[in-house]
């Protein structure tokens, strides 16, 4: 019953936002012709679940990497743009979706020539996801596309709590625990997480020694989803923590999976609920 409890919480989650955002904006009236320029990541998966195909001139070129991209299958239909002002003025697009700490120079010539540009600040947490739901929604003149979707949100069913603990780890050793995407995802699972206990906010840093002493019931390996050979990622590889004789259980996402706040949050939380129940 929990493994069925766990598939059916994903499945709605991500079916319900996945069939609204199909729809074709019935009651919505229709938008310039111009279209609409994404130059950010997540403003990027925003868009392309919430916009109609015919809509979108362009988004960023990070969009279509599946490593970091949760939409990035949807994104190979669109041209990229790498967020450059001469890429984005000759398109002239009805709006600019920007995020706050991204193309800040493209950013600034678009905004003192007068064009229409949405700048969002990161979401961290489920209310920011909402919040830059009904925002993009709304700038794409699909404001009752957001509200369904946000609906379906606030309606998601929810596990039942467990006393377990999950921890984050990445490149480098680094957690996160609130508010963060990944402390989000932990808590919508009805786990605990340990970077919470520790004191560690919505960004840190965990020796392997540290990560041991914690003790955690599931490590959550964070990887890039590439080969890229780095210092940073050797961490990762440590001999204590590829021991057989580890206690905790591990599992390895890629970063796609908790980087941008979209709908698609929530499969990480069921692919992490359902690693624990598998030994329960």
């Amino acid at each position: 019953m929990k493994l069925l409890s766990s598939i059916t919480f994903a499945v709605f989650a991500f079916c319900m936002a996945a069939a609204l955002a199909a729809r074709a904006g019935q009651g919505e009236p229709e938008r310039a012709r111009g279209g609409i320029v994404s130059i950010n990541l997540c403003t990027d998966q925003l868009l392309l679940m919430l916009g109609d195909p015919a809509e979108i001139r362009s988004v960023s070129f990070l969009a279509r990497d599946r490593s970091i991209s949760a939409y990035w299958e949807e994104a190979q239909n669109h041209d990229v743009n790498h967020g450059l002002i001469e890429q984005i003025l000759p398109m002239e697009p009805d709006l600019v979706l920007a995020g706050r700490y991204t193309s800040r120079y493209t950013v600034a010539l678009l905004e003192e020539q007068g064009k229409n540009v949405l700048v969002l600040d990161p979401a961290r947490s489920l209310e920011d996801m909402i919040a830059n739901i009904q925002k993009v929604a709304d700038a794409i003149g699909r404001p009752l596309r957001g509200r369904q979707i946000i609906e379906a949100i606030l309606e998601r069913p929810k596990p039942d709590s467990l006393d377990r603990r999950v921890i984050l780890y990445g490149a480098s050793g680094t957690t996160a625990g609130p508010p963060s995407l990944g402390d989000t995802a932990i808590a919508e699972a009805g786990l605990k997480n340990v970077a919470d206990e520790l004191g560690i906010g919505s960004w840190g840093y965990l020796s392997v020694e540290g990560l041991l002493r914690s003790d955690p019931d599931l490590i959550v390996f964070q990887r890039s989803g590439k080969a890229m050979p780095a210092m940073a990622t050797q961490l990762l590889h440590h001999p204590a923590l590829t021991a057989s004789r580890l206690p905790a259980l591990r599992m390895d996402l890629t970063r796609s999976e908790l980087i941008c706040a979209t709908p698609r949050l929530f499969e990480t939380s069921r692919a992490i609920r359902k690693r624990i129940e598998r030994e329960e």
